[in-house]
């Protein structure tokens, strides 16, 4: 009697396992299902159009908005803002946009895999701004950079300052991050390292006047579409220029180093030039190359630890305080002044 009590106990709860696993099977895949329809829906919230990825955060598409000062959000209905996506020639609404800024949790800006483009077309923006928690990207005076700053992304295209000096750390110039910007009229590089310049770069620049030929390994023409470009200077270090650069920019002048580079390549292609007065006439530049660097820095740092030795032209050029000695205090207001955060005068 027990064995038959047990034997129809144990049916029992194998039938009820059986009916647990029928009822709970539907369910589960019905949610599973929900979800992946979700995946690549487009909807609307805020202003924001944006897109839900498969890893389950989303990705902005388009902003609608009258505000000239746009936040992305960290979230939005609920859901991580990972990216900003835009397909090519997808123009934001947004006709009065000054200043935008990028959360920490962005970690990929791109339209068709360039990243800064993203912010091309956008006529009226000033400045980009970046949480400084942001593991990716960076702002520099309201231009955009990658993390370590030494990839310049995207100078607005409305960038208020007319003169740009780009920072000695820089080592890659992204593509077209120095393209279409209307304000500029200056354009000077703050380092002699060879920079790599991406395609659609310093070129497009309908106001610029004056600029400096960086060290890069030419492979795309720089400087194109200029109409009022006039003073190009052509430092010593420079080994190499592209045969098209200055393209439709007819009133380039040269001004070139005697027995450089620079010169043989504007006799070759028929430029005008000038030849630069080699002269230690501006403070800060103590080697004499016609500009304050990070070279300068390092310069008269040795001075002061007495490994290098200076002219006394060069000890008034190092004493950029005016305070009659040279000291570590010279050496802190010339690294400021690279940095945009002091003027040597």
């Amino acid at each position: 009697m027990r064995t038959k009590f047990k034997k129809l106990t144990s049916l029992c709860i194998v039938v009820i396992m059986i009916l647990n696993v029928l009822t709970v099977a539907p369910l589960t895949a019905g949610a599973s299902e929900t979800d992946s329809e979700s995946v690549g829906d487009t909807n609307t919230s805020g202003g924001f159009t944006y897109q839900v990825l498969s890893d389950g955060t989303a990705s902005i598409l388009y902003v609608d908005s009258d505000d000239p000062y746009i936040i992305i959000p960290e979230t939005i209905d609920n859901i991580t803002v990972s990216s900003i996506e835009i397909a090519r020639g997808v123009v934001w609404g947004m006709n009065t946009l000054k200043n935008i800024s990028i959360p920490k949790t962005v970690k990929k800006l791109n339209i068709e895999g360039n990243e800064g483009e993203v912010f091309v077309w956008k006529k009226v923006l000033e400045n980009i701004y970046v949480n400084e928690e942001n593991p990716v990207y960076s702002s520099y005076n309201g231009i955009l950079m990658n993390k370590s700053q030494d990839e310049l992304l995207c100078v607005p295209e409305n960038y208020q300052n007319k003169d740009l000096e780009i920072p000695y750390n820089v080592s890659l110039l992204g593509k077209f991050s120095i393209t279409l910007v209307p304000p500029l009229e200056k354009i000077s590089f703050s380092g002699k390292e060879k920079i790599q310049i991406s395609e659609h770069n310093l070129s497009y620049l309908p106001n610029l006047v004056e600029a400096e030929y960086p060290n890069s390994d030419a492979k795309y023409p720089l400087y194109i579409n200029c109409p009022k470009l006039n003073k190009v200077t052509i430092p010593e270090y420079v080994e190499v220029m592209n045969d098209n650069d200055f393209s439709e920019s007819p009133n380039v002048i040269l001004y070139v180093y005697d027995n450089s580079y620079g010169l043989e390549w504007a006799k070759n292609h028929n430029f005008p030039y000038e030849i630069v007065k080699e002269d230690l006439d501006e403070l800060g530049d103590v080697d004499g190359d016609g500009k304050v660097s990070i070279d300068d820095v390092t310069d008269i740092q040795k001075y002061i630890a007495n490994t290098m030795d200076f002219t006394e032209e060069q000890m008034a050029l190092a004493d950029v305080d005016k305070n009659g000695t040279v000291s570590i205090d010279d050496v802190t207001l010339i690294q400021k002044h690279l940095a945009g955060m002091a003027v040597i005068e």
